[in-house]
């Protein structure tokens, strides 16, 4: 994106033929959109921009150098577009022409307002349409002639509507439910606008779903986002119990509150405002049950995108700006969107900044239902179910696995312990980033505690006493072929001390399991 000079916005970059989507208040006067009069009634009204290509494959061909922020976005939606749209995807289709348009439609007050640019598309003589919404890219950009709506979010009606509908669904399929009388020991409260932090054996002994709680798994940020983080500590938990100034929390957490009621869930779990974070012991409990936490929430809300506390993730940001000229000169921003039905791209998600974060590997496999927001679409996840707001069912198992909480409640020991063979097979050193690099094993103690009590074993830097001959089988991962003295230099003890050299855990590079070996577990 580019910034003109004197604008606030991040405009798009745009080529020459992509320059008509830049609008002044000239432009719609030759456009001459009317109010209808008596017996003219009509819907819409679209305006050819003048934009045409007769090969979708050429959109984004520039010469070296010469890059089109529209182009690329172009681009990708026409891509994602074949994907979704299985009648296309039955063509065999050689050329493609493309023009664009834009597309005026009758609102309040009977008049016309801009509401999206038009994807004109003629395969084998057949037309298909795409419309990407446009709104306002701000409220302040809102009152203007083309009487733009507020921007996109995540919090919508039809929104809201889907993600009840899913999470419900969820729970009524009886799959297997942790704990159903757990409950952390503090929440925030929700309720009526006022947002406080709630000690949990104060709550009434009440049917479980009145003390449903949702749980933020999400991404502090390096500092200084994470020093303006708002905390608990022993000095201001009274405080907090009376009241937390909602302004005073970053935009993070304001969407996850903003989740939370918009689900009519009367709690939610932060791990900055529910843990007392200048506490060691009370840190070091909370770790340990962390497995619970989200295991038993009526629904984890991932802020997959967000790369720090600051960062919210409810605006809906796969857009490109760009600006509208008045007549009086001043420059307001319009928003483009991709379709959020075709962004069902399960990458968006698995290269993240929340799935590079190690605390949320923790998070992610023990929950059991989890909403993730993404830059332009909503992912549901269970054990058993993955969809996205677009409809598709999206599959994750090979990025996303979650715990097998059959196996581990009612399973075989030899079952138990591949299974947590194949949870830590899914940890990669050099992907999943801490800021301390001693978090390493804390950030599994919750999951190392609820294996625990099912093998009954000792656990020990990731292995189990009772499974060390098979605890044993992994290997370090070759990402390249070291020289003899960059070879001798890793097999030395690392610093800072984490684990025992025969622990997976002491490895800062990627590893293996000699995941099935059935003369290994023969007779376990």
């Amino acid at each position: 994106m580019a910034a003109s000079d004197n604008s606030p916005y991040q405009f798009a970059k745009l080529c020459k033929r992509c320059a008509c989507l830049q609008l002044r208040s000239t432009t719609l006067d030759d456009i001459q959109l009317r109010n209808p009069s008596v017996g003219e009634w009509s819907q819409e009204q679209e305006v050819d921009l003048d934009w045409n290509v007769t090969n979708y494959l050429s959109i984004a061909l520039h010469p070296v150098g010469d890059k089109c922020d529209a182009c690329e976005f172009l681009r990708r939606v026409v891509k994602w577009w074949r994907v979704y749209d299985e009648s296309v995807r039955a063509l065999e289709i050689k050329r493609v022409p493309v023009s664009l348009h834009y597309v005026f439609t009758l609102g309040e007050a009977d008049q016309y307002g801009l509401k999206a640019l038009r994807i004109r598309l003629r395969p084998d003589g057949k037309e298909f349409h795409i419309d990407c919404p446009v709104t306002a890219a701000t409220d302040l950009d809102m009152g203007t002639p083309l009487r733009l709506q507020p921007h996109l979010s995540h919090i919508n009606e039809e929104s809201i509507l889907w993600m009840k509908s899913k999470l419900e669904s969820c729970v009524s399929h009886n799959h297997f439910n942790p704990d159903k009388t757990f409950i952390p020991d503090r929440l925030l409260d929700v309720r009526e606008n006022r947002l406080s932090l709630v000690l949990t054996k104060d709550l009434q002994p009440q049917d479980a779903e009145s003390h449903r709680y949702a749980a933020l798994t999400y991404c502090w940020g390096p500092e200084p986002h994470a020093s303006k983080q708002l905390k608990t500590t022993r000095d201001n938990i009274s405080q907090h119990q009376r009241q937390i100034p909602e302004f005073s929390l970053p935009q993070v957490i304001k969407d996850a509150v903003s989740v939370t009621r918009a689900l009519s869930v009367p709690f939610l779990w932060v791990d900055a405002l529910c843990i007392l974070q200048d506490d060691v012991s009370d840190w070091e409990n909370q770790c340990a049950v962390m497995e619970r936490i989200y295991g038993n929430a009526y629904a984890a809300v991932a802020a997959t995108f967000s790369v720090n506390c600051e960062q919210g993730f409810l605006k809906n940001t796969e857009r490109i700006l760009v600006p509208f000229r008045t007549h009086f000169d001043s420059t307001c921003a319009l928003a483009i969107y991709s379709p959020p039905y075709l962004i069902n791209d399960v990458n968006e998600v698995s290269d993240s900044p929340w799935a590079r974060r190690g605390w949320t590997f923790q998070e992610r496999i023990s929950s059991t239902r989890i909403l993730m927001f993404s830059k332009g679409n909503i992912y549901v996840k269970s054990k058993y179910f993955n969809e996205s707001t677009g409809g598709h069912r999206v599959t994750y198992e090979e990025y996303y696995i979650m715990l097998d909480r059959v196996t581990i409640d009612s399973g075989s020991k030899a079952a138990i312990y591949q299974e947590w063979s194949e949870i830590i097979a899914q940890i990669h050193p050099r992907r999943h980033q801490l800021t301390r690099k001693t978090d390493f094993l804390p950030s599994i103690a919750g999951i190392a505690s609820l294996f625990s009590k099912r093998l009954n074993d000792d656990y020990a830097a990731g292995l189990w006493k009772n499974n060390m001959h098979q605890s044993l089988c992994w290997a370090a991962g070759e990402v390249d072929k070291p020289s003899h003295q960059d070879l001798l230099q890793r097999l030395r003890a690392p610093s800072p001390y984490i684990a025992p050299s025969w622990s997976w855990a002491s490895r800062r590079e990627d590893f293996s399991f000699l995941l099935y070996r059935p003369d290994l577990s023969a007779g376990c």
